[in-house]
């Protein structure tokens, strides 16, 4: 090895470290010194460092850290190769687990359901299909009848909701099917400021009395 002021000139034996443990020191190397490798005897690198401007490095500090690095990486290699083998085999056992889930597994047999479960069903369809039958045209509450056909006479009930007159009154008062509750309401209420007669249907008229201010003697 020959020795300068800030530079080392190495041989490196590729027998004890591999070639790619060389150039990966050398890269990381080349952040302190200039790296320049060559060929050198009997199969062995040359390698010759050179500090950057900046970087105090002596010719013994450069060699002792470019074998340090040397060494980091020469390891790093053997222990990668060795360990090779069980990440192939690692990487292999994933996939052919991922293959075998994406294939999907012999589905099971599906259980056999409870007599009662059974029994519940048939009897939802029977009641599914009778409805399917009957349809929409029984009409057992009477909600399609017109309310002028579905009252009796004299009832007061059997009128339209809200009305308190019998019902044969009801439809003399208004021949023409079921009042506008808020027109009448507001004829009604016309009325009665007007000092008009006001007479529901079916009872006698009411004198409206007007509104005023008593004057005072």
């Amino acid at each position: 090895m020959e020795k300068k002021e800030n530079t080392a000139n190495l041989s490196v034996a590729t027998g004890i470290y591999p070639r790619e443990a060389v150039l990966a020191a050398a890269n990381t190397f080349a952040g302190k010194a200039f790296v320049r490798i060559r060929g050198g005897k009997k199969g062995n690198l040359s390698v010759e460092l050179r500090a950057r401007p900046g970087v105090a490095l002596s010719s013994a500090d450069l060699e002792g850290e470019f074998y340090n690095e040397l060494l980091h990486h020469a390891l790093r290699l053997k222990v990668s190769i060795r360990h090779k083998v069980l990440r192939e085999k690692i990487v292999a056992q994933a996939l052919v687990s991922a293959r075998l889930s994406s294939g999907g597994k012999p589905a099971a047999k599906p259980e056999e359901k409870p007599a009662d479960d059974k029994a519940l069903e048939k009897e939802i369809e029977d009641l599914l299909k009778e409805a399917e039958a009957g349809g929409y045209k029984g009409d057992p509450l009477g909600i399609a009848v017109p309310w002028e056909k579905s009252g009796k006479a004299g009832g007061s009930k059997d009128g339209p909701p809200g009305m308190d007159l019998p019902w044969e009154k009801l439809k003399e008062a208004y021949p023409d099917g079921p009042p506008d509750i808020a027109a009448l309401w507001e004829k009604g209420k016309a009325a009665a400021m007007a000092g008009e007669d006001v007479a529901p249907p079916g009872k006698s008229a009411v004198k409206a009395k007007k509104r005023g201010r008593k004057s005072g003697k």
